[in-house]
């Protein structure tokens, strides 16, 4: 038999509180939580291990550039600028991937010039008669202006990735042989 530490009462020793004030016995609280703690680090959190073998992850591999790619990246981007076309369609004849990007690059600035001047002709006409409409028509040379935009910078991406991709809408058409 136990007492209790608190009102002085005597109690079983299976009881971990004191039936008269509540209080907790020592010796069986103590032994409560001993065992406890000693279950907790008696098991150890279980861990998956897995052979190296099995972690090893698959190279990941670049697509494969040609050495003419490489070389002629610079020609291939220059072609997206605008009239430094003319550099890569001069400069690189004998290159297939920069005469494929200065096709690309022309045709671009060909549609590009194209769109602006009739767009500036339009306004032209249409100004004196038609303000609200030479307005319009301006705003939509400017929205496709930011069409041409982002076809460069596709353009200029592929090129440096060394991708020869037509772009979209315009791609299909060659000039260049």
């Amino acid at each position: 038999m136990l007492t209790c530490k608190q009102c002085g009462i005597e109690v079983e020793e299976n009881v971990a509180f004191c039936p008269a004030c509540g209080a907790a016995i020592e010796s069986v609280a103590e032994s409560v939580i001993q065992e406890a703690l000693a279950e907790e680090t008696a098991e150890e959190p279980a861990v998956d291990t897995v052979p190296v073998e099995e972690t090893v992850e698959e190279p990941i591999t670049a697509p494969i550039v040609s050495a003419d790619a490489t070389e002629h990246k610079a020609m291939a981007v220059l072609a997206y600028l605008g009239i430094l076309v003319l550099i890569p369609i001069f400069a690189a004849k004998d290159s297939k991937f920069a005469r494929f990007h200065a096709n690309q690059g022309l045709v671009l600035l060909i549609a590009s010039l194209a769109v602006n001047i009739v767009g500036n002709l339009a306004q032209m006409i249409l100004a004196p008669f038609a303000f609200l409409l030479a307005g319009l028509v301006g705003t939509l040379v400017s929205l496709v202006g930011l069409v041409f935009f982002v076809l460069t910078v596709l353009g200029i991406v592929n090129a440096v990735q060394g991708a020869e991709k037509e772009l979209p809408i315009i791609g299909k058409f060659r000039i260049l042989k």
